[in-house]
């Protein structure tokens, strides 16, 4: 996590450097051809060294998924230009052009013109009659990569945030289903990043989305963020509880399993009774965020 903070605020090179160690000796010898490393923030790009992090990352054998406004300058669209396609991914959340300054829709248009190849869209859920047809059109425009990672708002913990509610989950639901049907008519398919429930939809319903090429996903093991000095947490809704650092750990796994015996077991879930649910015990869904539960 690079974030949009002053620069003496910024992760270092060491820190970076950290990072990627502890990450390669997470995926033991046989990774596969990558090692793999997201940069979020903020913007990323902001950084002052955001070159020279490409640069070391690129050299120390890692893909890259960068997520961005993807309004950065010219210049840095120039250099993303020349990292090789099978190395990085570019995951853009983006608005309408009305949203957007004249400076700042001038370098969108560039970026997804000359990145397309390495440009995904994505955005988030946050109310239920959310639009949808304009990542379409950007898509069909900029001729950019036909799947789209959808995400849902859920609550961060300590902060207050637009997100969505349970009596809301089926009115989501519905219109996910149209934007499935308009989607396949365009050859577009989109996937579920966590947070999402399966009791939201009914059978039928899953069915047609699974026609529909939509990649259905309602478990979350929980992202593991790792932010300056060494700090990390299990996921951006749980930021500022159970904060811990990375140098306590050998792997993520170990993270990972730190966190899953720290954290309760869910009880509330998004619908105030997930930990009742069958879906939930066989491990189907995880009754959406812990940022519920501490609610």
């Amino acid at each position: 996590m690079l974030g949009n903070v002053a620069h003496s605020e910024e992760m270092t090179m060491d820190e970076i450097k950290d990072i990627a160690n502890f990450i390669k000796k997470s995926d033991g010898p046989n990774p596969g051809p990558h090692h793999t490393i997201s940069l979020l923030g903020g913007e990323p790009t902001l950084h002052s060294n955001f070159k020279e992090i490409i640069n070391y990352l690129l050299k120390d054998g890692f893909m890259i998924k960068l997520f961005s406004n993807g309004t950065f300058p010219r210049e840095t669209a120039d250099f993303l230009a020349t990292v090789p396609v099978e190395a990085i991914a570019i995951i853009l959340n983006i608005n309408k052009k009305e949203s957007y300054s004249p400076t700042q829709w001038a370098n969108l248009q560039h970026n997804l013109t000359n990145l397309n190849k390495i440009i995904a869209l994505g955005f988030t859920i946050f109310q239920v009659d959310f639009d949808y047809e304009t990542v379409l059109d950007y898509i069909r425009k900029f001729d950019l990569k036909r799947d789209i990672r959808l995400g849902i708002s859920m609550p961060i913990v300590g902060a207050s945030n637009a997100y969505v509610t349970y009596p809301q989950y089926k009115l989501v639901a519905k219109r996910i289903l149209k934007f499935a049907d308009d989607s396949f008519k365009s050859d577009i398919s989109f996937g579920f990043d966590c947070g999402f429930l399966l009791c939201m939809f009914t059978k039928k319903e899953l069915g047609h989305l699974k026609m529909r090429n939509v990649n259905l996903n309602f478990v979350c093991d929980g992202a593991i963020d790792i932010g300056k000095d060494g700090r990390v947490w299990r996921c951006f809704p749980l930021y500022s509880l159970h904060n811990s650092k990375l140098n306590q750990f050998n792997t993520i796994v170990d993270l990972k399993e730190h966190y899953n015996k720290l954290l309760p077991v869910k009880v509330k879930g998004v619908s105030g009774s997930c930990g009742k649910c069958t879906h939930y015990k066989r491990g189907n869904c995880s009754g959406g965020c812990y940022g519920y539960e501490f609610q």
